[in-house]
């Protein structure tokens, strides 16, 4: 029976799977988005691994930032993601200069030299210029972010969106917005500051050189970012190394890695150790004193909001002349308030703009 190689990478966001025969051609892949059910999504890629590949014998490698659990608890071999991508790299694309990665919540960039171990950079502590960021401007935007690379393709012009803080993002796309600047010229300025930050951040003086490797789930499924990485460094379509699943990049490294000792089995049995994982077991050695003893404090706690409460009456019984509207358009929510004469409160909202602020206050 000819043994497979399977490479694990679980990230901040999203669960990818690579299988590799024993000559290195992938032969089964998969990429879905976790939602923090990490042991259950992973079981489902194996069970539809096995559903088209059969219940074949390989040896496991786990890689990615949110991987090392795993690998802990079922005693598999780690590789850490950078190591995993560079690699592969190094064994497949030998002509390789720059690699530029983004992930779920990280940014990183890789520098390989001849004769040089390369140089690595990684962004890992703020979430702008990361997919997390892209995300973020979709829930303002309220776009699926599966329609973002579209609209981006129709822009016209590019606007100023600062991109190292997603909070003063928000407030120059709400700004954008009510200039009733369109969605694609929006998305696209979007695009833009990632790269700008991306490459602000992570370049620090180093020419970014030819060729050139675009990898991480933006990157494939988002075209339109690396079109404004191109446009931001001028580079030229024969600048770039075009990779097949360049979102399996660190996956495809780990399957590929070499452990000293190696983690057989077969597929279901995988599988199983997945779905019947209970937990590590293990007992934290330090914690947190808890905030509460007991539900008699818990009960004191939330009594002692209720010594001034502000007077309701419904709106449809108020029998006064006037009333006070106070409103708060905020960068991502809106709040109204409507109270009477006497201060008493007749009517509240508090809303998610969607980003467009006028239209959810009206």
């Amino acid at each position: 029976m000819p043994l497979y190689n399977v490479g694990i990478d679980i990230g901040s966001t999203t669960a990818k799977v690579a299988i590799l025969d024993s000559e290195s051609n992938l032969v089964y892949k998969n990429y879905i988005r976790h939602n923090t059910r990490v042991y259950k999504t992973l079981a489902g890629i194996l069970s539809d691994a096995i559903d088209k590949l059969g219940n074949i014998e390989a040896t496991f490698s786990v890689t990615g930032s949110a991987g090392i659990g795993i690998a802990e608890n079922f005693n598999i071999p780690f590789v850490q993601e950078v190591i995993a991508a560079t690699g592969y790299l190094k064994r497949h694309y030998s002509n390789v200069k720059t690699l530029i990665d983004i992930g779920g919540e990280d940014s990183k960039m890789i520098f390989f030299r001849k004769g040089k171990t390369p140089d690595i950079r990684m962004n890992g502590s703020c979430a702008g210029g990361t997919g997390a960021f892209i995300d973020q401007m979709a829930s303002l935007l309220d776009i699926p972010v599966q329609s973002l690379n579209d609209l981006a393709k129709k822009y016209e012009n590019i606007y100023p969106v600062a991109s190292r803080c997603g909070v003063f993002a928000k407030t120059d796309i709400q700004n954008l917005i009510s200039r009733k600047i369109s969605i694609e010229d929006i998305i696209a300025s979007v695009y833009n500051a990632v790269a700008t930050q991306v490459l602000n951040t992570l370049a620090r003086g180093f020419d970014i050189e030819p060729s050139v490797v675009f990898s991480g789930g933006p990157f494939s499924f988002m075209p339109q970012l690396q079109h404004h990485f191109m446009q931001c460094l001028k580079l030229k379509k024969s600048d770039i190394i075009e990779i097949k699943f360049p979102e399996l990049l660190p996956a495809m490294g780990a399957a590929e890695a070499k452990h000293k000792e190696k983690f057989k089995s077969d597929l279901k049995n995988c599988y199983n150790l997945l779905i019947n994982f209970k937990g590590a077991g293990t007992i934290p050695t330090s914690r947190l004193n808890p905030l509460f003893k007991d539900l008699e404090e818990i009960r004191n706690w939330k009594n002692s909001f209720d010594a001034f409460k502000v007077p309701r009456t419904k709106l449809s019984e108020y029998k006064g002349r006037n009333c006070y509207l106070g409103l708060d358009s905020g960068s991502t929510t809106t709040k109204i308030c409507l109270t009477g004469e006497n201060n008493e409160i007749l009517f509240t909202y508090y809303s998610n703009n969607k980003g467009n602020a006028i239209k959810t206050a009206i």
